[in-house]
């Protein structure tokens, strides 16, 4: 035998097309992911896998499609429902001055990130006395992670048992005290209480801020 690789000629050389197989023909299974027609043959399997690699790489230099997104939202005490004061010093909202910061974020279906910071008058009679005091916000609505009304709850998973966060407690006006209790807060339906912030401090007269920040679950109204 010759070593002229000269004597060796490809189909395509001579002018020649040689299928292995029946093109036209297909008869394979469904793609879970991939549409295809009915009957397909194997080019139109070829086709189909083509347009769903082209999506897959649009979907990704696009940056994954969008993401909904809603904006924070700001409560203060003109946007409540409600507004009560419970603690041991007595009195209401009015005579206590309180001032409400209220915020939250819509993070999904079912979330929702909440800030707050209230703003105070108490005066302080007892060493056991401590602030206490709830509000309730409005329905949440127009997000567009979800239609409808939902309401924020702070529950475990079966809605058996409230769930708390710590609350911050300080005097503004300078007292240099240490506090040994800082309270808890919690939801249940839009109503947010925040209960027993005990400071802890000599007798007098008191500016107090507190806050807290938590996640809550979204229920329907």
């Amino acid at each position: 035998m010759s070593d002229n690789c000269e004597n060796f000629k490809s189909p395509s050389a001579l002018g020649l097309r040689i299928c292995t197989s029946d093109v036209p023909c297909y008869d394979g299974l469904a793609f879970e992911c991939i549409p295809l027609p009915s009957n397909p043959s194997l080019n139109d399997v070829l086709k189909s896998i083509d347009e769903a690699h082209c999506e897959l790489i649009n979907l990704i230099n696009s940056g994954g499609g969008n993401v909904p997104n809603d904006d924070w939202v700001e409560f203060t005490n003109v946007d409540m429902i409600a507004i009560n004061y419970t603690g041991t010093a007595g009195g209401t909202p009015i005579d206590r001055n309180m001032n409400i910061l209220f915020q939250y974020k819509v993070t999904s279906p079912d979330s929702a990130v909440v800030k707050c910071n209230v703003t105070f008058e108490a005066p302080i009679t007892g060493i056991l006395d401590f602030t206490q005091f709830n509000f309730t916000i409005p329905d949440i609505t127009g997000s567009n992670w979800f239609s409808g009304n939902k309401q924020m709850v702070a529950t475990d998973i079966a809605f058996t048992r409230a769930l708390h966060v710590p609350v911050s407690l300080i005097a503004t006006d300078g007292t240099g005290q240490q506090y040994v209790s800082k309270g808890r807060a919690g939801a249940s339906n839009n109503l947010f209480s925040v209960g027993f912030c005990q400071p802890n401090i000599a007798n007098g007269s008191y500016n107090f801020e507190i806050d807290f920040e938590m996640t809550c679950r979204l229920v329907d109204a």
